[in-house]
Order: C-alpha cells, then structure tokens, then sequence
C-alpha cells in the first residue's frame, strides 16, 4: 500500500508529488479559487521540491493580488506579437485610464494627426525587428539594447546615430504600445519602468547669444525673421504659433492666448505681450503678403490674413526647414576667416531652438520658475531643466553668493608626525 503524499503549503496552496503508481513524476498544487468558491487542482509541470515551491508562491502570489486570473489569460495570449499589437493600438483601441494618465501617455485618438504620422514611421522602424516577436517576450533589457545600439555611432548612415530625442521618442512609442498590451493581458507587466529616459539637453555651445540670434535674422527673409523672432520671445511651440488666430490676441489685457489641444499644450495658458511682440502681431493685423525665397517668383505668394475674421489663421503653416538650412550655411561661409564672436560656428537652427532660449533668458534675468512654467507651459521642473540651460558665468556669480559665510575662511592646518 502506498503512502499519501506529503504535503507542503505556501500560503493558501498546497503542493505535493502524488505517489500513485502510474501518476507521473511531476508536483501538482491544489487551492480554492476566491471567485467560484470551487478547489482547483492542477500539475505544476515540474519534478523538484525547489521548483514546486517557486511556482506554489507565484500562484499564491497571485491569489492574494487577485491577479490569477490575469495570468491565466497573458499564457493564452502569448502568442501575440508586437505588431498586432501595434495594429490595435493605432484603431484606437487604448482607452483613456487613470493609469494611462499616470504614465504621462496619451490615447491614439488624443493626439493630433502630425503625432499619428510621426508615431507610424517609429511603428515601422521598430517593427522591422520586434514585430515577429510574441509581445510577452519582449523585456525591458531588450528594449534599452535595441535604442542603445540604434543610438550608435554609424548607424542608419548617420555620423552620431540617433539625438536623445529621436531615442525617446521611440521609447514613448513603446510604452504606448506596451500599455496597450498589458491592459489586453498579452503581457504580464508594463516594463517601460526599467528603460531610461535621456536627457535631451541641448549643449550650450549650440544655443545663439543675442548677437549670433540678430546675425541669424540678417540672413533670413521678412516673414521666416517674424517667425523665429516671435517664437523667440514667446516661448510657443511652432504648432501653437500656427494654430493662433486673431480671436486668441486679447488686446485688452495683453495676452496671447494658447487653447488646449490635441498638442502639448493640454492645458492651455495665457501669454503676456512684450514691447516686441505686441508691435509686431499689431503691424500684421492689416494682412501681410510675401514673396517666397528661391520660389522664382516675382509677385508674393505666401498671405497671411487680417484680422477682419477674428477666426483666421495670424501665421498660417509653412516648412522654413530649408531656408534656415541655407542662412546657416551661407553664414558658416561668410564668417569662417572670422574670429570671436563675429564668425558663426552653429551647425544648425530650427525652430524649436527658440523654445530654449525663451527659458535659458528667462531664468537668466531672474524669472521664477513657476512663472516660466505657467508661460512656457511646461508641466514639471525636470522638464523645465531640459529647456533651461544655465551659463557657467551665472553659476559663477551664484556661488559667490556664498563668500563670507565661514568665520575663519583659511583655516590654520597643524600636521602631525606620524610615530
């Protein structure tokens, strides 16, 4: 006769190797689901002590989490890939959470159509080698190895590989996705907490002084100036400067005014006119016509309307990707047997450059932080930080602020023989 088999328990389950001929070499387990009320007994699929009582504590674990049924269901779905997944994600089947908003993410369906259109080129590039893959193989390691290496020198034909930006950009992707695939039970867990955010710190070098900043709008036609300078001392995104209209110019007290979006600016703000923005919106308020750079025009072509319907466009859409391109060249040219602050040494403007000097000047001149927050509409202090770039001058002429604090500032330091 044979005798029963001993049992072990990890908290609610117990687990035991039958001993019956005939009834095979590995543990089984039995607990009482919380749901039905019913005993479920079932194989652990291993054959030692070590492993049974591993696998005994992941299902207690998951009993008292109430999360068995969740595991459950990611074992049905593991083979789901990361392109499926993908597929679901952009027909809008992410809904809008609390732990979505949690993690800072957005929905498809809240983002604007320029985001969709970026998101999908990022859904090819990362598809092209994690797209086969069943998503629940899918680890933060895997993840942090593949934006490290495309980060690289050399890579995609690019001398430096991917900026910090590109490199997070592709990171909110997948944690887009992976949101998605952890509330549809194909994956156990959101792994996006072990992959790092880079700084995307622009180096001070790289930032234009007033000066540089006036040499640049010397090389700029009329309208591409306005653009930058108005993004300059503003501090607006070059989506909101696009979408303003003359109704969000409130005269009266002074202020732009910034609608939320599908864009960042979810929240809306309210941005003071200085002594040159107000002017200059003042000046376009009769309607405005240019002609185009290198357009081989002789009449104006590009219009920007009055303010007779307070619902049109102030400075409609336009890519000045190209002429900053070759004002930048062209002054690399002018000024190379410069020396000193005359010869130009930046290898590249855009317009969201003018972001960070907004907040470099700004703070610079002694604004607080929650004021260029409010204004700038940026949501933390880090990522305030990211924009700001404090001068080494300025840090300077902070720390002596400390000078006169010690009573005995040189200290008298007697040395002692050692025996």
């Amino acid at each position: 006769m044979n005798k029963p088999a001993k049992r072990y328990h990890e908290g609610n389950v117990a687990y035991f190797k039958r001993t019956q001929k005939g009834e095979g070499k590995y543990w089984h387990c039995q607990y009482t689901d919380r749901v039905t009320g019913k005993q479920v007994s079932q194989s652990l699929r291993c054959t030692t002590l070590r492993m049974a009582r591993k696998k005994a504590k992941e299902i207690n674990d998951a009993l008292e989490g109430g999360t068995l049924k969740k595991v459950k269901e990611v074992k049905k779905n593991r083979g789901v890939t990361f392109a499926q997944v993908t597929e679901e994600y952009f027909n809008g089947e992410t809904q809008n959470t609390k732990k979505l908003r949690k993690r800072r993410l957005k929905a498809v369906t809240e983002k604007s159509a320029a985001t969709v259109k970026g998101e999908q080129s990022f859904a090819r590039t990362i598809c092209a080698d994690f797209g086969h893959q069943p998503v629940a193989s899918i680890t933060a390691l895997d993840i942090t190895k593949w934006l490290t290496k495309m980060s690289k020198k050399g890579v995609r034909g690019l001398d430096g590989g991917w900026t910090p930006s590109t490199r997070n950009r592709h990171k909110s992707f997948f944690s887009c996705v992976l949101h998605l695939a952890e509330e549809k039970n194909y994956i156990a867990r959101w792994p996006m907490d072990e992959v790092d955010h880079v700084d995307e710190l622009v180096d001070e070098k790289d930032l234009p002084t007033q000066t540089k900043f006036d040499q640049l709008l010397g090389y700029l036609p009329p309208y591409v100036s306005l653009i930058m300078s108005l993004m300059r001392y503003t501090g607006m995104r070059a989506g909101e400067l696009h979408s303003l209209v003359w109704r969000d110019i409130d005269w009266t007290e002074n202020v732009i005014v910034i609608r939320p979006s599908k864009e960042k600016a979810s929240r809306g703000r309210k941005i003071p006119m200085n002594d040159y923005v107000r002017p200059t919106l003042d000046d376009l308020r009769g309607g405005s016509s240019w002609v185009k750079e290198k357009s081989g025009h002789k009449v104006p072509t590009i219009f920007w309307p009055s303010d007779e319907n307070l619902d049109d466009l102030i400075i409609p859409p336009i890519n000045i990707y190209n002429t900053l391109k070759r004002a930048v060249g062209q002054l690399l040219e002018d000024t190379k047997h410069l020396k000193g602050e005359d010869r130009w040494t930046i290898k590249k403007v855009n317009r969201h450059m003018m972001r960070h000097l907004f907040a470099t000047d700004g703070s610079d001149r002694g604004m607080r932080d929650s004021v260029l927050m409010d204004i700038g509409g940026w949501n933390s202090i880090t990522m305030l930080r990211r924009y700001r770039h404090e001068s080494a001058k300025r840090n300077q002429e902070e720390m002596q602020l400390l000078n006169g604090i010690a009573n005995n500032p040189k200290p008298k330091l007697k040395a002692t023989k050692r025996a």
